[in-house]
């Protein structure tokens, strides 16, 4: 069986984490004032960077639906959202904002993904041995 919600999940929580990004983006003023000089220009941006926010939390929601739709169990479609989304949002925080990505934070997202991915796998296991029985 041909898993067609797995990039769908991943994509969701991709998107949820941009729509962070733009948010971010868009109620700093430090980082809105870093790139640009013209005050309307300012503002423009900021709308921009609002109706980037709606976007992608509208594609979001869209894409984690589908995901839920066509997988058979919807905890998987969460663990990979939320865990897309904690890695992209590492990233994007550590290249556009300079944030630092200590080595406690690593083992923190990866504790939580594999914490994630047993919890996960201990569904699909009770699953077959209540089919079984």
């Amino acid at each position: 069986m041909k898993s067609t919600y797995l990039p769908l999940a991943i994509a969701s929580g991709i998107f949820a984490s941009l729509a962070s990004v733009f948010s971010k983006l868009a109620s700093n003023p430090i980082t809105v004032e870093r790139y640009l000089e013209s005050l309307v220009t300012k503002e423009i941006t900021r709308i921009l960077m609002v109706a980037c926010v709606v976007i992608c939390n509208a594609i979001m929601w869209g894409t984690f639906t589908l995901a839920l739709n066509k997988s058979p169990r919807s905890i998987q479609v969460t663990i990979l959202n939320t865990c897309s989304n904690m890695i992209t949002t590492g990233v994007s925080g550590w290249i556009l904002f300079q944030e630092v990505i200590t080595v406690k934070w690593v083992v923190g997202v990866s504790m939580i993904v594999v914490g994630s991915l047993v919890l996960s796998t201990r569904d699909e296991v009770s699953v077959d041995v209540k089919k079984q029985e």
